[in-house]
């Protein structure tokens, strides 16, 4: 019995192949995700700052800061998305997250 490792070597060279091919595209991912999330805090400090001079209690201070921070994030995973994986559009994660949600809210 013989076996041809041909087709094995074949596929696994062209698996790093493409794993090297998406490389540049996850380190830009990372960048873009790092500088979303540097954003996020920025505009949590500038809120909390904002709304501790508006005269807010502290937990008040706190909520809207992270609202932003959550929103920002998100946002920012969002785009990451779309630059690690050029194929999905912001179009098809929205839809995806929408009915993801409208299905959690018939089960609940």
């Amino acid at each position: 019995m013989t076996t041809d490792f041909g087709d094995i070597l074949g596929r696994i060279q062209k698996i790093f192949g493409s794993l090297l091919l998406g490389l540049p595209n996850l380190a830009f991912g990372i960048l873009t995700f790092l500088v979303f999330w540097g954003l996020s805090w920025v505009l949590g400090r500038i809120v909390r700052a904002i709304t501790a001079r508006a005269g807010q209690p502290k937990g008040v201070q706190v909520v809207l800061a992270r609202l932003i921070t959550w929103v920002v994030l998100a946002l920012g995973i969002l785009v990451a998305f779309t630059v690690v994986f050029p194929t999905i559009t912001p179009a098809s994660l929205f839809s995806a997250l929408v009915v993801g949600g409208v299905a959690i809210g018939f089960a609940f």
